[in-house]
């Protein structure tokens, strides 16, 4: 997060024009009109203000801080008694699939070797 920040700070010191022996200093965008460049630039402030604002998560946060945390467990993880039961019965029905192509087979090869 420090990093960000800085990086804020680096940005906003940029954005702002600064001058030089009294002069502004200005950059020419040869890429994209004055219009798209403000446009890119709000959009950017936008983003960097999101992630400003935005809670740490395990992966930015220091290993040293980082303890084990619970989580409550969601409906969305959890499987539906309807979900399992469709599974038992597809299931059911693979063994009863399987027993009868071992049936079929072995009437096809018996009718091979009879004709």
């Amino acid at each position: 997060m420090d990093i960000i920040k800085n990086s804020l700070s680096d940005i906003s010191l940029s954005s702002s024009s600064k001058t030089i022996s009294g002069k502004a200093k200005s950059t020419q965008n040869m890429s994209f009109t004055k219009d798209r460049v403000r446009e890119i630039e709000r959009h950017n402030q936008l983003l960097l203000q999101r992630i400003m604002t935005s809670k740490p998560t395990l992966k930015t946060m220091p290993k040293s801080n980082a303890g084990p945390i619970s989580t409550p467990v969601t409906n969305s993880s959890r499987t539906t008694s309807a979900a399992v039961n469709r599974k038992k019965k597809q299931r059911q029905i693979d063994i009863a699939n399987q027993v009868l192509r071992k049936k079929l087979e072995k009437i096809e090869r018996s009718r091979r070797i009879a004709w």
